[in-house]
């Protein structure tokens, strides 16, 4: 678990957090509750303000996260304090130990 740090999000600022953290020796792990990784940009045709490819970011960010274990379809159901982090309960059934956890969602589940 000291070197887990469990990501809440898997849009292109979650997974830029993944990026850089794999890139200090951390072990990122990604929770994303939908089916793919980009957030609402993996939607998006172009990119303001100079109109490049959404998709291109996208797999860009893709691989640089590549040693991140990646949760799709998931959500954290509990998190709860314990010695030397947290332990997290996913939607799927499986059970997260993390040093830390990140948030990075742009809009709250409701």
């Amino acid at each position: 678990m000291s070197s887990v740090v469990a990501i809440i999000g898997g849009g292109i600022a979650g997974m830029e957090a993944a990026s850089q953290l794999l890139r200090l020796g951390y072990q990122p792990h990604i929770i994303e509750q939908s089916g793919h990784l980009g957030g609402h940009i993996a939607k998006w045709h172009r990119l303001f303000p100079d109109m490049s490819r959404a998709d291109a970011l996208v797999s860009q960010l893709e691989k640089s996260i590549r040693g991140t274990k990646i949760h799709l379809g998931a959500t954290v159901q509990t998190a709860q304090r314990v010695w030397g982090g947290f332990s997290l309960q996913l939607s799927n059934g499986e059970q997260l130990e993390a040093m830390v956890f990140i948030i990075m969602l742009s809009q709250m589940p409701t």
